[in-house]
C-alpha cells in the first residue's frame, strides 16, 4: 500500500541564531529533504527581514543575465557547473581572500558585475554608434553612386523645362533649330535622395505622385544583398531619388513626406564633385571599419578574459549565476521564518524520521560549531490550534513512472496520503488509448519508435528533435504495445484483416458455419468481407466500450473505499462508497451482465426473438421491466423480478448518499462549537509549549557550547550570549511566542476553512446529483472508445482502397509508386500524428473526468524541499 500513497512527513520546529541561519540553510539545502513552512505569507515582501538581500540578488541576477547574453552573442563558451561540489570548488578559486564568507563573496561579485555592466554599456554604446555611422556612410555612398549614374538621365527625361515649354514639343522641332545649351540652362530642377525600407518604397511612390500630381520623378533602387549582409543590416533597404522642379512649396511637401517614413535623407553633390566625395566616403568607411575591427577584438578579449578561471573549464559568469541563485534560494527560505530577538524560529516538513534529523544536526554542529541549532519533532495538533495542518505530498518517482505522474499532477497533485492514481494509469491509460488506436501496423510503428528512444536514450543529443520525446518514451512504448495488442484482437492491420491462424470458421465453399469452431485470436477475418461487417464490428466495439466503462469507473469508486479506510472516515465508506458502488453495479453492472448473457446465447434461426438490451434497460423504469423477446435468465417473470429489485436498490442508494452524511457532519459541527464555547481561551497544551520555548531561551542564555570547548567556540558563544536579551521580561517573551503560534495557526486555518450547515448540505446535494447524473453521462462518454476506433479503421480503409489499392489494380508501376508515397504520407500525417494526438486527448479526458472524479481530490501540494541542485539544473536548461 505504500506505493499507492505519498511518503510520511514529519513536522519539526527549527531554532537557530540569526547569524548562523544562512550557514544552516546552506547545509540543509544539501540534504534535499527539508521544506520550510512559510510563516510570513501574509506579510508584505518589503517588510520581511531578508527583503533587501533578495532585491540585491535579483538585481545582480538581471545584470548578470545581460552580461551572459552579451557573452553568448560574442561566441564565448559558457560552461555551467554540474554539481554543488564543482560549484564549491570553483568558488574557492575565485575568492579574493581564502575563507571568505558567502556574504563577502556576494559583495565582491555584486561589485564586479556592476563594473562589468557599466563598462559593457559604455563600450557597447560607443561600438553600436560607430557601426551606425558606418552604415550611414555606406548607404550615403550608395545613394551618391546612384545619383551620379541617374541624375543626367533623370534631367533629360524631365517633362518640364525652365521656359515653360514641354520637352515633347522640342522633339518636334528641327534638330538644327534647337538651342541645346539654352534648353539645359533654362531647366531649374531640385532633388531629394535617401533610403527607406523596401516595404515602404511603393507607398513613397504613391504619396509623391499624389502630392505633386505627377510633377516629380521617383527613381528607386534596392541596396544590394551583399552590402546588407556585410553591414549586418537585417531589413531590406531601397534607395530613392526624387527629381522635381525647384519650388519652396513642393520642396517642403516632399520633405514632409520623406520624414514621415523616418528615412535617411542626403544632399546630392554636384555631378562634377560627386566622384571626389565618393572617394572621400570610401576612405572614411575604411577607417571606421578598422576602428570596428579593433573594438571587436577588445570587446571579445574582455568577455573572454573575464570568463576564464585558472585551471578550470567553467565560465566565471555561470559560476556567479549558480552562486547567486543559491543565495537567493537561501534568503527566500529565511524569509519564511520568524525572527525573535537574536533567534530565528520556524517549522519544516521532512520525510526523514527524528533520528536521522538529529544525526544531521549533530553532524552540522560538529563540523561548523553552530550554537543554538535545534530541530524538535512536533505533533501537528501541538501547533495547529485544532485546525488541520496539511503536509506536502512527496511521491517516489523514476523515469518510467514520471510521465504517468505528470498526467495526474496536471489535473491536480494528490493530497497527503491520498491514493495516487498514477500507478493505475500506467496500465489503464495506454490500454484505453490502444482500444481507440488499435491497429497492428500503426501500433507496431509507434512501439518500434518508442523502443528506439528507450534503447538509445543516452546517445540522443539534447539538441536533437527526438529529445522532446525522451521524457515520455516509456508512455509511448506502452501505448504502442497496447495498440498492437488491440489491433491483433481486432485482426486489423492498416484496414487489412490477417488470416494468421489458417482457415476461417466459415466455409467459403458451402457457405456454412463450422460448428464448435472458435477463431484462436481476434475477430474472424471473414467478417471483414461480409455484408454485415460494419454492423457486427460496431456492435461488438460499442458493447466492449460499455463493459470497460463500468470496470474503469468501479475501480475509481473502490479507490474511494481505500481512502476512506486509510483516513478512518466511516461516513465516506458507509454513505458514499457503498451506495455509489451498489448504484453503479445495479444499473450498468446489470447491463454488462445482460451483454455477456446475450453473447453466450445462440439465437440462430430465431434472430428476431433476440432481446434488445437498450430496450430492456429503458423498459425497466417505464414498462415494469418488460422484455421484448426471449428472456435473458430462465423466465420473463424472473427477469422482471431481478430488474425491478435492482432498480429499487439503486433508488434507495440515492437518499443514502444525500441525507445521512450532511446531518451527521452538521451535528458534529454543532458539538464542536459547544465545546469551543465551554473551553477557556487557555489551551491545555499551552503551558507545555510555553515551557518548551522558555527552555530554548534559557539554554541560549546560559548553556555553553554543547560540542566543543575550544577558545574559538567559547568566544563565539560569548558574543552570541551578549547579543541575546538577558533582561527581557517574561511579558515580552510571551508576546513573541504568541506571535509565532499565531502565524502557524493562521496557516492551519487556511488549510481548514470553516463551513456552515447550509454549505455542507448544498455541497452534498451537488455531489449526489453529480454522481447520479454522471453515472449515466460518464458511461455514455466511454462510447468514444468505439467511435475513435471506428474512425481510425475507416480512415485507414479509405487511404488503402482509394490511394494504394487503386494503383495496384491498375497494374501500373508508376501508379503503384505514387500511390504508395501518397498512402505513406497520408497515413503518417493523419493517422500517426493527428489521430494519435486525438486518441491521446480523449484518453486523457476519460482519466481526468470519468475515472478520477469518482475518488480523486487532487488538492495537495508537491513537496518542494530546499534544493540547490535544481538551481544548477535550471541554469543549464536556460542556457
Amino acid at each position: 500500500m505504500s506505493l499507492l500513497r505519498s511518503e510520511s512527513m514529519h513536522l519539526y520546529q527549527f531554532t537557530c541564531f540569526k547569524d548562523n541561519a544562512p550557514k544552516a540553510m546552506l547545509k540543509f539545502g544539501a540534504l534535499d529533504c527539508i521544506q520550510f513552512i512559510d510563516l510570513n505569507k501574509r506579510e508584505q515582501s518589503f517588510n520581511l527581514v531578508y527583503g533587501k538581500e533578495i532585491k540585491r540578488c535579483e538585481e545582480t541576477l538581471r545584470n548578470l543575465q545581460i552580461l551572459i547574453q552579451e557573452s553568448s552573442a560574442w561566441k564565448i563558451p559558457m560552461t555551467t557547473p554540474k554539481t554543488i561540489q564543482e560549484l564549491e570548488k570553483a568558488l574557492t578559486k575565485i575568492q579574493a581572500k581564502p575563507g571568505q564568507t558567502n556574504s563577502a563573496i556576494f559583495d565582491d561579485i555584486e561589485e564586479e558585475i556592476r563594473k562589468c555592466r557599466e563598462w559593457k554599456e559604455e563600450t557597447m554604446k560607443s561600438y553600436y554608434e560607430t557601426k551606425k555611422d558606418l552604415v550611414s556612410l555606406v548607404l550615403m555612398r550608395e545613394v551618391y553612386k546612384m545619383g551620379r549614374e541617374k541624375y543626367r538621365l533623370a534631367a533629360r527625361i524631365g517633362e518640364v523645362r525652365g521656359d515653360g515649354n514641354s520637352s515633347k514639343d522640342m522633339l518636334k522641332e528641327p534638330l538644327l533649330d534647337q538651342n541645346v545649351s539654352g534648353y539645359y540652362a533654362a531647366i531649374s530642377i531640385a532633388n531629394i535622395a535617401g533610403v527607406v525600407g523596401k516595404e515602404d518604397s511603393i507607398r513613397l511612390r504613391r504619396l509623391v505622385f499624389r502630392a505633386t500630381r505627377g510633377k516629380a520623378i521617383v527613381i528607386t533602387q534596392d541596396v544590394s544583398a551583399e552590402i546588407l549582409r556585410e553591414e549586418g543590416i537585417l531589413a531590406p533597404k531601397t534607395m530613392y531619388l526624387i527629381i522635381f522642379q525647384k519650388g519652396d512649396f513642393i520642396h517642403q511637401r516632399l520633405t514632409t513626406i520623406c520624414e514621415s517614413f523616418n528615412s535617411e535623407k542626403y544632399d546630392l553633390p554636384e555631378p562634377e564633385e560627386s566622384q571626389n566625395i565618393i572617394s572621400e566616403l570610401t576612405s572614411n568607411i575604411s577607417k571606421i571599419r578598422e576602428v570596428i575591427i579593433t573594438m571587436n577584438a577588445e570587446i571579445k578579449e574582455f568577455f573572454w578574459s573575464i570568463n576564464q578561471i585558472p585551471n578550470s573549464s567553467l565560465s566565471r559568469f555561470m559560476i556567479y549565476q549558480s552562486f547567486i541563485r543559491r543565495e537567493l534560494a537561501i534568503h527566500n527560505t529565511l524569509n519564511k521564518l520568524v525572527p525573535i530577538n537574536s533567534l530565528i524560529h520556524g517549522f519544516f516538513w521532512s520525510p526523514l524520521p527524528n533520528r536521522k534529523i538529529q544525526e544531521n544536526i549533530q553532524l552540522i554542529q560538529s563540523e561548523h560549531r553552530f550554537p543554538g541549532l535545534q530541530a524538535l519533532e512536533l505533533m501537528e495538533e501541538d501547533v495547529s490550534n485544532g485546525h488541520k495542518l496539511i503536509p506536502p505530498t512527496k511521491i517516489r518517482s523514476n523515469d518510467f513512472i514520471e510521465p504517468f505522474q505528470q498526467i495526474v499532477n496536471t489535473y491536480g497533485v494528490p493530497g497527503y496520503k491520498e491514493v495516487n492514481p498514477a500507478y493505475f494509469t500506467i496500465i489503464t491509460f495506454p490500454f484505453l488509448f490502444g482500444v481507440m488506436f488499435g491497429d497492428i501496423g500503426h501500433g507496431l510503428l509507434l512501439f518500434l519508435f518508442s523502443a528506439y528512444l528507450c534503447l538509445r536514450n543516452d546517445h540522443i543529443s539534447s539538441d536533437s528533435f527526438l529529445s522532446y520525446f525522451l521524457p515520455a518514451r516509456y508512455l509511448l512504448l506502452l501505448m504502442g504495445f497496447f495498440s498492437t495488442f488491440c489491433g491483433l484482437c481486432y485482426n486489423d492491420m492498416m484496414s487489412i484483416p490477417l488470416g494468421l491462424f489458417g482457415d476461417s470458421c466459415y466455409s467459403k465453399i458451402y457457405e456454412v458455419t463450422i460448428q464448435e469452431c472458435v477463431y484462436p485470436i481476434g475477430i474472424d477475418p471473414t467478417w471483414y468481407t461480409s455484408s454485415f461487417s460494419i454492423t457486427f464490428i460496431n456492435s461488438m466495439k460499442m458493447k466492449l466500450s460499455v463493459i470497460i466503462a463500468v470496470a474503469h469507473m468501479a475501480l475509481g469508486i473502490c479507490m474511494k473505499a481505500l481512502n476512506a479506510i486509510h483516513f478512518k472516515s466511516k461516513l465516506d465508506f458507509y454513505f458514499e462508497f457503498l451506495p455509489q458502488i451498489v448504484l453503479l453495479l445495479a444499473l450498468f453492472g446489470y447491463m454488462d451482465l445482460l451483454i455477456i448473457l446475450k453473447w453466450l446465447s445462440n439465437y440462430s434461426g430465431e434472430e428476431h426473438m433476440a432481446p434488445s438490451i437498450i430496450n430492456t434497460m429503458i423498459n425497466i423504469p417505464l414498462k415494469g421491466a418488460m422484455i421484448e423477446g426471449y428472456p435473458f435468465i430462465d423466465s420473463i417473470e424472473k427477469n422482471q423480478q431481478i430488474s425491478l429489485t435492482l432498480l429499487l436498490i439503486a433508488i434507495i442508494c440515492i437518499p443514502l448518499m444525500l441525507i445521512p452524511k450532511p446531518f451527521i457532519l452538521i451535528n458534529a459541527l454543532q458539538h464542536d462549537k459547544d465545546q469551543t464555547d465551554i473551553i477557556s481561551f487557555q489551551d491545555p497544551n499551552r503551558e507545555g509549549q510555553e515551557e518548551s520555548y522558555h527552555r530554548l531561551y534559557d539554554e541560549d542564555e546560559t548553556q555553553g557550547n554543547p560540542i566543543g570547548d575550544t577558545r574559538q567556540g567559547n568566544e563565539e558563544e560569548k558574543r552570541m550570549r551578549e547579543e541575546s536579551p538577558k533582561n527581557e521580561s517574561n511579558f515580552s517573551r510571551d508576546s513573541e511566542i504568541d506571535k509565532l503560534m499565531k502565524k502557524i495557526s493562521l496557516i492551519s486555518e487556511d488549510n481548514s476553512p470553516s463551513h456552515t450547515a447550509s454549505e455542507i448540505f448544498i455541497h452534498q446535494l451537488i455531489e449526489t446529483i453529480e454522481f447520479v447524473l454522471g453515472t449515466i453521462s460518464n458511461t455514455a462518454s466511454y462510447l468514444r472508445l468505439w467511435a475513435l476506433s471506428l474512425a481510425h479503421s475507416q480512415l485507414a480503409e479509405v487511404f488503402f482502397e482509394l490511394v494504394l489499392w487503386s494503383g495496384v489494380k491498375a497494374q501500373n508501376p508508376i501508379m503503384i509508386f505514387i500511390g504508395f508515397m501518397v498512402f505513406a504520407t497520408a497515413s503518417f500525417a493523419v493517422l500517426m500524428c493527428m489521430d494519435l494526438m486525438e486518441c491521446f486527448l480523449h484518453t486523457l479526458r476519460l482519466h481526468w473526468v470519468e475515472f478520477q472524479n469518482k475518488f480523486y481530490k487532487g488538492n495537495g501540494t508537491l513537496f518542494a524541499p530546499l534544493n540547490f541542485r535544481s538551481c544548477i539544473t535550471e541554469i543549464a536548461q536556460l542556457n
